[in-house]
């Protein structure tokens, strides 16, 4: 913004949402630089999906709770740990990616594990990692 390239800030912060819809920073500045734009509509839409976000953060965070609460009682359960795991990719949080690759190096048969590390390596472009791990979905169903 500060450099007056609004239109790539624009195009890059876009992004960063489509990769972490909960990232709240990322909406804030998405919103700032469509106003100094000009583009009114757009930022009005932003902000209520700014809003629409916080609201998300929120429960994410109290279903996060639930869900380590729930943890500590059955500490192997792959599921649980997937689940966390969803919420901290949500949020954008890298904490979210090495949960996963936790979850399928103690449970290697945890579909749901592999389709969620496909889809991860798919947005940041990683597509043979994402191939990979699409494959060990297919092997963990099979029950190979």
């Amino acid at each position: 913004m500060e450099a007056q390239a609004m239109d790539e800030a624009v195009s890059l912060l876009s992004r960063a949402i489509a990769l972490a819809p909960l990232q709240l920073d990322a909406h804030y500045w998405l919103y700032l630089c469509l106003s100094r734009q000009g583009r009114t509509a757009e930022a009005e839409k932003c902000q209520a999906r700014m809003q629409q976000a916080k609201k998300e953060a929120k429960e994410a965070k109290e279903e996060l709770t639930v869900l380590t609460q729930r943890l500590q009682a059955t500490p192997d359960d792959a599921d649980l740990r997937w689940q966390i795991a969803q919420i901290f990719l949500g949020k954008g949080e890298e904490e979210g990616l090495r949960w996963l690759l936790l979850n399928v190096q103690n449970h290697p048969n945890h579909r749901p594990s592999h389709l969620s590390l496909a889809e991860y390596y798919d947005k940041v472009g990683q597509t043979a990692r994402a191939a990979e791990y699409r494959r060990l979905a297919a092997a963990a169903r099979d029950g190979r």
